[in-house]
């Protein structure tokens, strides 16, 4: 009996985050082809928990790592990745840099470098260091996958990395575990929903603000689903703008679609996204979106959505497109429909996954050229 492929996956912290649920549902429809280890650099598995238990994975935290100059902490890695015996390694966002690295100085295995966008750090700028080294390790993977177009360019036309070694994989949705819900026709009011981490870069207090002018002409309610540092003081925004009584915050949800099948319009407000999965979650339920301009988002909406796709820049915009939804039940309905037809089409999970088996399975294959002898 053949013994499974390992493919060892590195992230900075297996948080629940779009990311990691994407990742989860690879691994769920790859079934028992591989067997698979799972790193996290700050300890935290809460994604775990969407990993079916029929999987065969392995959960390690690099402790021994923490605190290491460099160099041997880069040798340490490599005997880790030894120990593990992988046919792959694939990297999650610059977190995993040093992973990266090991791996390109002592070759392990093929290495499949995943670009989800950038933090708070570097918003509007990258950081020269952080710069220099994506140019110098990301081209020396053997495929660099990114799921929007706008990080493909970044990839090729910043850092220099050949197009064909640069794949574009949109996120994909379950469309049946999200689908559109039977909603009341005289339900009374207008549901808004968020789902992002509660930090400053998602920008929540432009829809709070928002909310805030708007609520004396409609009974609005506001669901933000998530966590994160900003929540006290988001909390304290609400009180301060007078509406903490129509904003519900449920913390992290490992399945937000109990919530988004109850909402009339799916708000995003970030001053940064690529692809973002909450989108296609909430397209995949029927609902318009009022969002904003960045990354591949009015790429991903239906068509008639697009104008409600607005300049990051301008709260008036923002404010606009949100009231003129809120005035108009048939106008929501139809760009809801529009939307789950667009999901459904284009970025329904088993496209993406059967995309990544592909991929693996090309990956895997490949046998590393040279090795250099080390020690955990």
């Amino acid at each position: 009996m053949t013994e499974k492929p390992v493919v060892v996956h590195v992230f900075d912290g297996f948080r629940v985050g779009g990311t990691e649920v994407r990742t989860c549902g690879i691994i769920n429809a790859l079934k028992d082809a591989y067997r698979h280890v799972v790193v996290s650099s700050t300890g935290d598995f809460s994604a775990a928990a969407l990993i079916d238990p029929a999987i065969e994975i392995q959960y390690v935290h690099p402790v021994q790592i923490q605190g290491l100059f460099r160099p041997f902490a880069l040798w340490r890695i490599a005997g880790m990745l030894k120990s593990f015996a992988p046919r792959l390694m694939i990297a999650y966002e610059w977190g995993a840099i040093d992973w990266v690295m090991a791996n390109v100085f002592f070759r392990a295995c093929p290495t499949l470098m995943t670009i989800e966008g950038f933090e708070e750090a570097e918003l509007f700028a990258q950081k020269r260091t952080r710069l220099f080294l994506r140019r110098i390790f990301y081209r020396r993977c053997e495929k660099v996958v990114a799921c929007s177009q706008t990080l493909c360019r970044i990839a090729t036309q910043v850092w220099g990395l050949d197009s064909d070694r640069v794949l574009h994989i949109p996120n994909g949705v379950n469309c049946s575990n999200f689908s559109p819900a039977l909603r009341e026709e005289k339900r009374e009011g207008v549901a808004l929903g968020i789902v992002a981490s509660l930090i400053k870069l998602k920008n929540h207090d432009r829809l709070l603000r928002s909310l805030a002018e708007l609520s004396p002409f409609f009974p609005l309610t506001l669901h933000i689903v998530g966590d994160g540092p900003e929540r006290q003081r988001l909390e304290a925004e609400c009180r301060a703008l007078g509406i903490a009584g129509q904003v519900r915050f449920t913390g992290l949800l490992a399945d937000p679609a109990p919530i988004l099948q109850k909402l009339d319009i799916f708000c995003l407000a970030s001053d940064t996204e690529q692809m973002p999965l909450s989108v296609l979650e909430a397209m995949a339920c029927g609902l318009p979106v009022v969002g904003t301009d960045v990354g591949d988002v009015k790429e991903m909406v239906a068509e008639a959505n697009k104008r409600f796709i607005v300049a990051p820049g301008s709260a008036d915009a923002y404010t606009r497109a949100l009231r003129e939804l809120c005035a108009d039940r048939s106008l929501r309905q139809e760009l809801g429909q529009a939307n789950l037809q667009r999901c459904r089409e284009l970025y329904d999970e088993e496209l993406m996954c059967k995309r990544y088996q592909a991929l693996y399975a090309e990956l895997t294959a490949i046998r590393p050229k040279r090795s250099m002898r080390c020690e955990s």
